[in-house]
């Protein structure tokens, strides 16, 4: 009786208990199953974020995350849907979704709806996160949308430009 309180016996028997339960799914073919409810969690906790650009705008984009006076991050499937209007503006009540890992997805919707998928370093350049400070309260995230020759030629985004203003 003494035996079966040591932590070591205890230690092996969990062990072995999660190898025989790894050999039991292993051989049931119940591996791909459980694999893929693993990658369904995953991916619900983690949902990637789809960024719905209306079109035709190009140049520079902020979406601002935390923002009282705007709405929830819109839920379309697996997809978390960030929506930027024709001034490029895009702002979310939600804290910024940055903290976990994501997979980001960029697209132009086009006025009866239909949908066009815009590439990183082809259409969509990345600038950075905005940290809150004393000018501007909230985190943001700048993108330009457009050309490699537009983003060259449109350089980087002033801290105070117009698209911070009128979301109050």
């Amino acid at each position: 009786m003494k035996l079966l309180k040591s932590p070591t016996v205890a230690r092996a028997i969990l062990a072995g208990g999660a190898v025989a339960l790894v050999a039991w799914v292993a051989a049931t073919g119940r591996f791909v199953m459980i694999f893929a409810c693993i990658a369904l969690v995953s991916g619900y906790l983690h949902r990637p974020l789809r960024y719905e650009i209306d079109e035709p705008f190009r140049g520079w984009a902020r979406v601002t995350f935390g923002h009282p006076n705007c709405g929830q991050l819109e839920k379309d499937g697996l997809s978390l849907v960030i929506h930027i209007n024709r001034k490029g503006q895009g702002c979310t009540s939600d804290r910024s979704a940055y903290h976990v890992w994501r997979r980001r997805i960029f697209f132009y919707i086009a006025p009866d709806g239909t949908k066009k998928e815009l590439f990183l370093r082809d259409m969509i350049w990345l600038d950075g996160v905005h940290q809150p400070d004393a000018e501007y309260p909230y985190e943001a995230e700048d993108l330009f949308v457009g050309t490699e020759k537009e983003f060259l030629e449109a350089g980087s985004p002033e801290p105070s430009r117009v698209l911070t203003k009128g979301l109050d």
